[in-house]
């Protein structure tokens, strides 16, 4: 009895410690770890040489979730096909391998929205800025920065050296 409880406890002694079940954790992290490597290399080599994403496909990406958006909370099925439309173009053009085509669309992109958000982050830039005014030179355009709280002030355009007045 005494030699059937040492065997016993031997086989059972992994179990005890938890070793047994790190091992098997162990075993199936390499597997899963490896089985990823696999996975990114093959990703890798798949994409070498394609075009990848740009700020086009940024934007074609941001167009797709908000027509789905749209069309799942309105039930118009066109905006949704729509959507899957605009989503099929973006894989089409990060899996191209014609880089001076998907180049060229991405710079007249950025033509058209490199103004729109400059824009936008100079209005937010000047709503957050608590300490200047900013005005347009009424002769060239440009955006001039001023104290706030001066009252009325002659302002003159480092550009074009136009004064004007202006109330801060």
């Amino acid at each position: 009895m005494g030699k059937a409880f040492q065997h016993l406890e031997l086989f059972m002694n992994p179990f005890k410690k938890g070793l047994f079940f790190t091992s098997i954790g162990v075993t199936i992290i390499s597997i899963v770890t490896k089985g990823m490597f696999f996975l990114m290399n093959w990703l890798q080599k798949f994409m070498y040489g394609r075009h990848g994403t740009d700020q086009l496909n940024i934007a074609l990406l941001v167009l797709y979730m908000i027509l789905a958006l749209i069309g799942q909370l309105t039930g118009l099925w066109f905006l949704y096909y729509l959507g899957f439309a605009v989503i099929i173009w973006a894989f089409f053009r990060m899996f191209s391998r014609n880089h001076e085509k998907r180049w060229a669309e991405n710079q007249a992109f950025l033509g058209v929205w490199s103004p729109i958000s400059s824009r936008i982050l100079s209005f937010s830039r000047h709503q957050k800025d608590k300490t200047h005014r900013y005005f347009h030179c009424p002769k060239c355009k440009a955006t001039l920065r001023v104290p706030k709280g001066q009252g009325k002030i002659e302002i003159t355009c480092p550009k074009c050296q136009t004064v004007f007045v202006k109330k801060t």
